[in-house]
């Protein structure tokens, strides 16, 4: 019990410079982006569709724009045809890493629906990075990253048109998905971004050798602790868990 108040809970990072680089996708359509691996056992994307659905002739000039694989693309596709909303949704496929930072910076804002509880889901983290509005289910690790109201809206479940609502409430006011996307950024700035994370790290190094010598660390020594590159490549299995 002693050693389970000692625990420190230290969570994803994200690459800041990454997001602040990409170069924003461009379209003749604006749209709002989802990125997940399609399996509707886990990810309710059956529910993002039938809510942009139910947004699609209230915003005609909008897409849905859906990154990742999986065992349900197909039937994702055909629940677009069967609504006629194949020239709506665009099915990306798995994206590389480095272009899924254009596809984040292009959008209006970031959707996913999830049926078992996320943990902390990197693809929240790089949506905030973006500085993308989040609607998400209100579930396991996302309201601690996500902050409702503020940095997006979380909704209890996976009811369609309590997402259509949300959405709506943001594709209708470009000030709110604004304000909403600043504080995205400023929390993943803040909390999330690889210099805070490796210093959480850090402060738990230092607290268990209380006692030692201090821990020197500057800038240089943080920005060494960042993924690379290679460590970043995206494939179909890519899922924000």
């Amino acid at each position: 019990m002693d050693a389970a108040h000692n625990a420190h809970v230290i969570g994803n990072g994200v690459d800041l410079d990454a997001a602040a680089k990409a170069v924003p996708f461009r379209r003749d359509r604006t749209y709002i982006l989802s990125v997940a691996r399609l399996n509707f056992r886990s990810k309710a994307l059956d529910a993002v569709l039938r809510a942009f659905g139910q947004l699609a002739n209230e915003f005609p000039g909008v897409d849905l724009l859906v990154g990742g694989d999986g065992p349900d693309r197909i039937a994702l596709s055909e629940m677009a045809r069967a609504a006629g909303l194949e020239s709506r949704v665009v099915m990306l496929g798995a994206v590389p890493h480095d272009e899924l930072w254009s596809y984040y910076r292009g959008a209006l804002l970031f959707v996913l629906s999830s049926r078992i509880p996320e943990g902390r889901a990197l693809v929240f983290l790089e949506a905030m990075a973006a500085g993308l509005p989040i609607v998400a289910t209100k579930s396991g690790g996302t309201p601690e990253i996500v902050a409702d109201g503020q940095s997006g809206v979380l909704i209890e479940g996976n009811d369609p048109e309590m997402f259509a609502a949300a959405m709506r409430s943001l594709l209708s006011d470009a000030a709110l998905r604004r304000q909403m996307g600043a504080r995205a950024r400023e929390l993943a700035e803040r909390e999330h971004g690889w210099d805070a994370v490796a210093r959480r790290y850090l402060d738990v190094y230092a607290s268990c050798c209380a006692g030692g010598p201090r821990l020197q660390v500057d800038a240089v020594s943080l920005s060494s602790l960042k993924p690379t590159g290679a460590d970043r490549a995206v494939d179909a299995k890519r899922s924000g868990a």
